[in-house]
């Protein structure tokens, strides 16, 4: 089921990721705190995230849903 892009975001925040400074424009960078991997979040308006790429996102920070 897509989820809205902040929504994606607050979810990988409570997951102990953070942001990494320095983003522009319509994808924000996160970076996963236990294993310094990162990946970027398109951040589209009226646009969501399906659930073949939360699921890469995921595998890309290693964590699990």
């Amino acid at each position: 089921m897509p989820i809205k892009p902040r929504e994606a975001l607050n979810r990988l925040l409570k997951k102990g990721c953070v942001l990494v400074k320095n983003n522009h424009g319509s994808h924000q960078k996160i970076k996963n705190t236990a294993n310094n991997k990162t990946t970027v979040i398109p951040i589209h308006l009226g646009k969501d995230i399906d659930d073949v790429l939360w699921k890469k996102i995921l595998n890309e920070l290693e964590l699990e849903d």
